[in-house]
């Protein structure tokens, strides 16, 4: 995967949360994160929870538009400005489970994954 960054780190005292985004080589967009810590051991027998989601090339215009919608303009070329736009949606408090439920109202068809 190419131009694969991470979009969203933090600590919680034992608790992490990493996001990174970035273009698959057929031009998907691919969102993947994971939370880890012991709280989580507690929650689920695993000390960490994986998720993503893939947006389809030709969904990535609708993509943009529902960030937009959500109150961060993405600049164009909008394809090049993703990341960035993620990068400060995450920063500004969006959630991962947010981000999915506006897709989903949207009616965008993503690949939505989690492991435990």
């Amino acid at each position: 995967m190419s131009d694969r960054e991470i979009v969203f780190e933090k600590k919680y005292g034992t608790e992490e949360t990493k996001i990174c985004a970035g273009f698959k080589s057929n031009g998907e967009y691919d969102i993947s994160g994971f939370d880890a810590g012991p709280l989580l051991e507690k929650i689920f027998s695993d000390d960490d929870y994986e998720y993503g989601m893939t947006i389809l090339k030709s969904d990535l215009q609708e993509f943009a538009s529902i960030l937009c919608g959500a109150g961060y303009s993405v600049p164009e070329p909008f394809v090049r400005n993703l990341i960035p736009t993620l990068r400060r949606a995450f920063e500004g408090g969006m959630e991962f489970r947010t981000l999915e439920l506006l897709c989903s109202e949207r009616g965008l068809d993503v690949q939505n994954w989690t492991h435990r």
